[in-house]
């Protein structure tokens, strides 16, 4: 136990320095508030995907899909005619907009009369006409739809699909169980099919099924292309796409909360330093060094509970931004979620001030490590200086641990072992700071000689003093090396994002059915596009979302005729399927063993071999190409689902996009969009992909402004009589202001000189081992001298109002109070 007046004594130490305590606070604080945010935001994800399930597919145990985006209505009948499975019930999927509003939700038709035992929300009440149950025209909307539309039950509504308007009803508004907190809009089949214009086909039958038995005797009597799949298979394969996503997000938490740590840290042991006097009178009073060790501790606990209250608030704040961002993040990436946020958790507080409290613990491990070992007499006579080869031997065996790792992050370990490579190199190059700045010292030193008082003293005050310099210079160097990390990491990809964009997105019109319906285009539409005078060419595609392996989903594009320019990983001769990283990654393939794919074609599971890999961002499961003539044998589909239009130099492409949504597309419901819109779309999805990563940067450099103005503090304090005797040798105090600055500004100078190859290593890093475990996506590193530029100014930009207050303040030290006996 701490003693009680050794506490009370270090408390009113805080006290009298409260601008160093309240910065400590604010350390522990911050990486409690990020811990938080971030399990919310993970949290979020876990419930929502729950939610969205329930609100999909009810209580269904099993699914029936078909090859192609629908299937023949018969397999239905046959299910409860011949095999009496009643607990059955068909869907028909897609996705529609509103008249007028931006954005698209999902349609659900169903059958009245068979759903009520999967979904108990539209259970018939009298008969068919009681109870929330869509029928006719008339559809079921959710509150939050209906508070957004600002509708009612009763009032009418129009559905938008392509350029195509269909008159609906609000039949009534439900907030009764999972449907009511649901983007979704549910309606009668008939109403639905003619809707996503599905023809006579459904696209899906729900099940619920008892028993493997049961389950074989549904799959023995399914056609070719129609496959039966058990639905925690289906959805366990569809959750495990953003685990990843989710352990990516976690561990730029544990980087966030690292950063904390060199906060508390170095708060901590500038406040030690300054104690030494008083450290050396405690000991030769008679405390023991158990009794400091556990004063320093057990101050660092009081303000680690006070800056974990803190935490608490600040995370929770930021906590419903940090949900809001992923939600649309994963929503965009892999699945959609319809559903909102999960609520609080006493277990997500718990863990953050937990991790909060364990950080602060052990960042003040070395400063009471040390605060107990020094001995009296030589802490009053005169301050010790710490040693320098135990930690940068540390620090160096931590680096090359970490390289070690480098070999075997191309093994199927996790993405947490990957990351702790990463904190490793981190955390060794920061214990390398005090041998780099003897090294630095002793090569700027010469250099130096001629130069003024003011200029030689700053640099024998900073590379000549590593021990007093080391920690300053550590946080800066860690903080910016992270800014350039990860700043150069999002800068490439977003470079390799959009050459992407213009190699698979080339038309300047791109037209297809309305998104998410699946059907071909009409008859005659490529005909009458040809015939006209503004259209140089067209490039006609499909796009299905088909089945491979056990229950897994992927899009498969298909040209006709050459497909857009990719680039390869690797690419061999024969006849096959192309897959993206992505893909591949799922599947297993490599160069070596590239293998076959089994797909669910029209002709039952057929297997494909791999014959090539191409870099690919597409969200989700990846994609596969498959050349035309393979895929219209083995799906049986001549049709198209999408065409890009080139028109002729000197078209006007929005005005020949209206004349066809007035026109051709509005009469067949097709959807017409221009090419650059879709590509800057396309972009902004990806740029919210790494808006998580760029709130981190603007974390990092808060906690480098606020860490780097507690060490300049400490520092001024720490020299005061020293302060006060060149005041009294004459020196104004326009000459300690620049003598101090010119500390400052050296040690921002001296932190980005060992930053830039930290922050380009960890680029690298980032890139070729997180990135590509987290996403399955490539790319080259591209250092842009515009980010690295604006990276490595952050040390300079904390060191200037950071340290303009303690410069001043140095200035103004009253000479007899500074030199007077302590």
């Amino acid at each position: 136990m701490v003693k009680r007046p050794l506490l009370r004594l270090a408390l009113r130490h805080g006290w009298l320095h409260a601008g160093s305590t309240l910065l400590l606070i604010f350390g522990i604080a911050l990486g409690v508030s990020v811990v938080i945010s971030v399990e919310l935001a993970g949290k979020s994800v876990s419930r929502s995907f729950e939610l969205t399930t329930e609100a999909l597919y009810g209580r269904a145990t099993h699914q029936i899909t078909g090859s192609g985006a629908f299937f023949s209505p018969e397999v239905y009948r046959r299910l409860r005619v011949d095999l009496g499975v009643f607990s059955s019930t068909p869907v028909i999927e897609g996705r529609v907009a509103f008249e007028g509003r931006n954005g698209t939700v999902r349609i659900l038709g169903i059958d009245p009369f068979s759903v009520s035992a999967f979904r108990p929300e539209t259970e018939l009440g009298d008969g068919l006409t009681g109870g929330c149950v869509p029928q006719g025209d008339g559809v079921m909307i959710s509150r939050a739809i209906a508070s957004r539309l600002g509708v009612s039950s009763g009032d009418s509504i129009s559905l938008v699909t392509g350029e195509r308007k269909v008159p609906a009803r609000v039949r009534c508004v439900t907030d009764r169980g999972i449907l009511g907190l649901s983007e979704l809009v549910v309606a009668d089949l008939a109403f639905a099919s003619d809707v996503v214009g599905s023809g006579s086909g459904i696209s899906r039958i729900d099940l619920i099924l008892e028993g493997k038995a049961q389950a074989e005797a549904v799959s023995a009597i399914l056609p070719d292309g129609v496959r039966l799949t058990a639905l925690d298979e289906s959805m366990g394969a569809r959750r495990a796409l953003s685990e990843a996503f989710e352990t990516n997000l976690t561990a730029f938490s544990v980087l966030a909360l690292f950063m904390g740590m060199f906060l508390v840290y170095s708060t901590v042991s500038f406040s030690v330093h300054g104690r030494l006097n008083q450290v050396g009178v405690l000991r030769a009073l008679g405390a023991s060094p158990r009794d400091l060790f556990l004063m320093v501790v057990g101050e660092t606990g009081v303000y680690a509970l006070l800056g974990s209250a803190v935490g608490i608030v600040l995370g929770t704040l930021l906590g419903r931004l940090t949900v809001g961002l992923v939600t649309v993040t994963v929503s965009e990436l892999y699945y959609e979620l319809i559903a909102p946020a999960g609520g609080l958790s006493l277990g997500v507080y718990a863990k953050g001030v937990l991790f909060g409290c364990l950080a602060a613990f052990l960042a003040a491990l070395i400063p009471a490590f040390a605060a107990a070992s020094e001995e009296p007499v030589t802490v009053i006579a005169k301050r010790s200086v710490g040693r320098i080869s135990p930690l940068a031997s540390g620090g160096a065996g931590m680096a090359l641990l970490a390289l070690g790792t480098l070999p075997l992050t191309g093994l199927s370990l996790s993405l947490s072992f990957a990351f702790s490579g990463l904190f490793l190199f981190l955390a060794g190059a920061a214990l390398l700071v005090p041998l780099m700045l003897v090294v630095m010292g002793r090569l700027i030193s010469p250099l130096v000689r001629g130069l003024s008082f003011g200029v030689r003293s700053a640099v024998r005050r900073t590379a000549g003093r590593p021990s007093e310099n080391a920690l300053t210079v550590a946080t800066l160097m860690v903080v910016t090396a992270a800014t350039l990390g990860i700043g150069l990491m999002t800068g490439s990809f977003r470079t390799a994002v959009s050459e992407w964009i213009h190699q698979n997105i080339r038309g300047d019109l791109q037209l297809s059915t309305s998104v998410g319906s699946g059907r071909n285009l009409p008859d005659g539409v490529l005909a009458s596009l040809g015939d006209l005078s503004a259209v140089a060419s067209i490039l006609p595609y499909t796009i299905r979302r088909v089945q491979w392996g056990k229950a897994e989903e992927t899009l498969l594009f298909s040209y006709d005729g050459p497909m857009p320019e990719q680039t390869w990983v690797w690419r061999s001769g024969g006849q096959g399927v192309f897959v993206s990283e992505v893909f591949a990654r799922h599947a297993g393939v490599t160069e070596e063993d590239p293998g076959s794919i089994p797909f669910e074609t029209a002709k039952g599971e057929q297997r494909l071999p791999v014959v090539g890999v191409f870099s690919d961002f597409f969200s989700g499961a990846g994609r596969v190409i498959l050349p035309r003539r393979i895929y219209e044998s083995l799906w049986l589909d001549t049709g198209h689902t999408s065409l890009q239009l080139f028109l002729t130099d000197g078209t006007n492409p929005v005005a020949v996009a209206e004349s066809l949504r007035g026109g051709l597309a509005q009469s067949h419901g097709l959807l017409v969009r221009e090419g650059t819109l879709i590509r800057q779309e396309t972009l902004n999805v990806f740029d919210r992909t790494f808006r998580i990563a760029g709130a981190l940067q603007l974390l990092i450099a808060l906690t480098a402004v606020v860490g780097v103005f507690s060490a300049f503090t400490a520092r001024v304090s720490g020299r005061y009589r020293e302060t006060g005797v060149l005041r009294a040798l004459g020196v104004a105090p326009g000459g300690i202001r620049r003598l101090f600055f010119g500390e400052f500004l050296l040690l921002a100078l001296l932190s980005v000189i060992f930053a830039l190859p930290l922050g380009v290593g960890m680029a690298v890093y980032l890139i070729d081992v997180i990135n590509a475990r987290s996403f399955g996506w490539s790319y080259d590193l591209i250092v842009s001298g515009k980010t690295v530029v604006a990276c490595l100014l952050l040390p300079f930009a904390a060191a200037l109002p950071a340290g303009l207050i303690p410069a001043v303040r140095a200035s103004r030290t009253d000479i007899r109070e500074a030199l007077q006996a302590e």
